[in-house]
């Protein structure tokens, strides 16, 4: 009889990561065991992109900062399609909703938005009721809501998704720079990265951010403000 219990790796403990401080920008796969970094394709383009998340049906949607407009990018070869303007002037966090939309944050006036995954364009749901500089969202299954972080103070609230307005959760013990968070829905926790570019796990309970490890990327001069984790298998993704 066969007694061997050995498991293999389990599917979906990874983060997608847009890097645009190298020429031209490149989409990396981030292990969430350590950190580390794995190259998966470069985009052809140069253009920053500051947020990104995979819709629940395995689209992966991005904000180019430059071009203002909302796209896709295929995680298996980094083929981008332009969705449309999102019509807003920076737009540093964007989220999966809880269906099949996207929610984000636009921080020159400070409104929680909508954003159509049809045509890219971003509507106010309300403001935000304080001032947000650099910034991350994410949805939680778990909240039934969003998380958010603030760079200028360095904490983690709530968003609430029907009127817009932030609430203070915790203060955290990490100096943010940029940007990026995620609630991942396989382990239920909330992952960031900043500068440097390291990968970072957040207690919503007290605060504390521990760094789960370098992400070792082939730039030693770049930072973090993106993180995408899966909704449904990526098979490309997987096996990189």
């Amino acid at each position: 009889m066969d007694t061997d219990t050995e498991m293999g790796p389990v599917e979906g403990l990874w983060l997608i990561m847009l890097e645009d401080t190298s020429s031209p920008t490149r989409l990396y796969k981030i292990d969430l065991l350590d950190g580390h970094a794995t190259l998966l394709c470069s985009l052809d383009t140069t253009n920053d992109y500051n947020t990104s998340t995979f819709g629940r049906d395995g689209t992966l949607y991005a904000a180019n900062a430059v071009t203002k407009n909302l796209e896709s990018i295929d995680p298996c070869t980094c083929a981008r399609t332009v969705i449309g303007p999102t019509n807003v002037a920076a737009l540093p966090g964007i989220t999966t909703d809880q269906a099949l939309g996207l929610y984000g944050l636009e921080t020159t006036v400070d409104q929680f938005m909508v954003i159509s995954t049809v045509n890219g364009n971003a509507s106010a749901v309300g403001p935000l009721g304080i001032d947000w500089g650099t910034g991350g969202l994410t949805w939680s299954d778990d909240l039934k809501d969003t998380f958010a972080i603030n760079g200028t103070d360095d904490r983690l609230y709530t968003i609430n998704h029907l009127t817009g307005k932030a609430t203070f959760l915790v203060q955290t013990n990490y100096n943010f720079g940029s940007v990026g968070i995620e609630w991942h829905p396989k382990t239920h926790e909330i992952f960031a990265c900043s500068n440097p570019a390291e990968l970072l796990r957040v207690e919503q309970k007290d605060g504390t951010v521990t760094v789960v490890g370098p992400m070792n990327l082939e730039n030693k001069q770049a930072h973090c403000d993106n993180l995408a984790a899966p909704w449904v298998p990526v098979a490309c993704v997987e096996d990189k």
